[in-house]
């Protein structure tokens, strides 16, 4: 699900050093829907411009992530920590 998959990549910012006490509000139409337990994490990756809303400004917490969407979260998470370009 997208909510678990923002808190592997916030473990994994902090693996590599890039984790920030990011105070980002989160801002998504279904916000009330995010777990207590990934809402730190959710608004960690969504601030570092690696996971991303719809087009309607949901997050759907509760979708599974499609492999596209996997590859693009892993793209940018490389992109951001300076792995890749």
């Amino acid at each position: 699900m997208r909510e678990e998959m923002a808190v592997m990549l916030a473990g994994a910012l902090k693996f590599a050093g890039k984790a920030s006490g990011s105070s980002t509000k989160l801002s998504f139409t279904d916000k009330g829907s995010i777990a207590n337990w990934a809402q730190a994490a959710v608004a960690q990756a969504t601030g570092a411009g690696i996971l991303q809303g719809n087009k309607e400004g949901a997050f759907l917490p509760k979708a599974r992530a499609t492999r596209a969407e996997a590859a693009v979260v892993l793209k940018r998470w490389l992109q951001y920590v300076g792995f890749m370009k």
